[in-house]
């Protein structure tokens, strides 16, 4: 690439010389505007102002692929007189090669265009100079040194440097992204309506299994250590064991149960896994003393395990939720069911 090198002079503020053209290619393609006026920073871009009078509906700047996002950052573009901003569109796909089409629609008989931008750019450097004149005084100079690498002349244009550091970072605006989103499912919904009459989980059929009982102390170490679980199973029960409350309540119904206390390990979320491929899996949270949203309380704590039960492998799509909002002895019960909740 071709760099064409030149100094504007500093005279307390810096002065202002012209550049003379250079071969190189244009950063930016933009055939029905002028070049205005640049300000060159030290931090490597620079503010560029173009001008317009267009004659057509749309006016088209091409840009280089790689200063799409920096034209997304700043690039505006107002008429002259109004103020008045205008919308640009661009194609998510690269055009013409390494080059992308920015259009900008425009009404009928538009005014003046003043188009800025900023973009990738050499900084200056500053030089010095001391001249003695034939008196034998001192004058001193300051210059800048400006790389023109635009591929545009900037003979007559109006270049100045700054002092100062223009804001300068990168970040990909002109990519599709794409952010993936939870599903919700019926259990969800359901957790969110109060418990009807009856058993907490009662269902169309009487073949429930209750996969396991867990402790309100044991579901705040879930993050933690193995969980010692409690495993109930009920089978062809009328309704399944609904634990002790705290209002004294009884278990209903006739049940065959076996209780044992193991870890909460991989053995269990295998069994869980594989029940969740014939039978859905019920989550229930239970309130516990000093709750002040029972039904509230409830639901945080099915969905603690819920989580746990997707991170090991259970498909979300076979988890039902349900925030019971009934004090119980334990704070989740875990169960398979053959068929949806009723």
């Amino acid at each position: 690439m071709t760099t064409q090198r030149f100094a504007l002079g500093l005279a307390g503020l810096l002065g202002l010389l012209a550049s003379t053209g250079c071969a190189t290619p244009k950063i930016v393609e933009a055939p029905q505007t002028t070049l205005g006026s640049i300000v060159i920073y030290k931090n490597g871009v620079a503010y560029f102002e173009r001008y317009a009078d267009p004659k057509d509906k749309t006016l088209t700047l091409r840009v280089p692929v790689d200063r799409v996002d920096d034209f997304l950052k700043s690039l505006s573009i107002v008429d002259e007189k109004t103020g008045e901003p205008f919308p640009i569109s661009y194609p998510t796909a690269q055009n013409h090669g390494d080059y992308v089409d920015m259009t900008i629609p425009l009404p009928d008989a538009p005014g003046r265009l003043k188009i800025t931008y900023v973009t990738e750019s050499p900084s200056w450097k500053p030089s010095y100079r001391i001249v003695l004149d034939d008196g034998g005084k001192a004058r001193l100079q300051g210059w800048a040194v400006v790389d023109n690498t635009s591929g545009e002349d900037w003979k007559g244009i109006r270049v100045g440097v700054g002092s100062t550091s223009a804001l300068s970072f990168r970040y990909d605006l002109h990519s599709v992204r794409l952010v993936e989103r939870e599903t919700l499912t019926s259990g969800e919904q359901l957790a969110l309506a109060p418990p009807s009459g009856g058993t907490p989980y009662a269902v169309a059929t009487r073949k429930v299994r209750v996969l396991g009982n867990i402790g309100a102390g044991d579901l705040a170490a879930l993050d933690g250590r193995p969980i010692a679980l409690e495993t109930t199973v009920a089978a062809g029960a009328d309704s399944a064991d609904e634990g002790d409350d705290h209002g004294g309540g009884k278990k209903a119904g006739k049940v065959d149960v076996a209780k044992n206390r193991a870890g909460l390990d991989d053995h269990w979320f295998d069994n869980v896994r594989a029940q969740a491929g014939q039978h859905r899996i019920r989550v229930e949270g239970f309130a516990q003393t000093g709750d002040g949203d029972p039904g509230q309380a409830s639901l945080e704590r099915a969905n603690k395990v819920k989580e746990k039960l997707v991170a090991m492998g259970v498909p979300d799509g076979n988890i039902d939720v349900v925030a019971t909002g009934q004090f119980n002895r334990e704070a989740v019960r875990v169960l398979a069911t053959e068929q949806e909740v009723a």
